[in-house]
């Protein structure tokens, strides 16, 4: 498995663009939260000889604009990529963010002890 972080609060390489949140690839298709900003996630993406074409699905860890605000730009880029949030925000994806319905695949995600953040939701068949 390879893992490479796309975007940071910090960055130790001057190519890379920090800024407030988190996201990484895993291996070549799987992108693991969005940063809180379109630009730097594509830019890094760009840095890296990434293409954005590539991420085939993205997980979202939870809801915080700083995991999910790079969502919109990718999707400008790259329409047909699956987003896998629990399905307790997955509505604030849809309306918060802007995401379009059709792109994100409720599903079971444990990351927070907060009962705020639980869902009993199940992952779909076909994940």
């Amino acid at each position: 498995m390879r893992i490479r972080i796309l975007y940071d609060n910090q960055a130790l390489n001057k190519n890379f663009k920090a800024g407030w949140g988190f996201s990484c690839l895993v291996d070549e298709d799987v992108l693991l939260d969005a940063g809180e900003k379109g630009k730097p996630l594509l830019e890094n993406m760009k840095a890296f000889k990434i293409n954005p074409l590539s991420v085939k699905k993205i997980v979202i860890s939870h809801n915080h604009r700083d995991h999910t605000g790079g969502l919109r730009a990718l999707l400008e880029v790259n329409p047909g990529i699956e987003i896998y949030a629990c399905e307790i925000f997955s509505q604030k994806l849809s309306e918060g963010e802007k995401i379009p319905q059709k792109n994100i695949r409720p599903c079971l995600l444990y990351t927070s002890p907060s009962p705020r953040d639980l869902s009993t939701s199940r992952m779909p068949s076909s994940a």
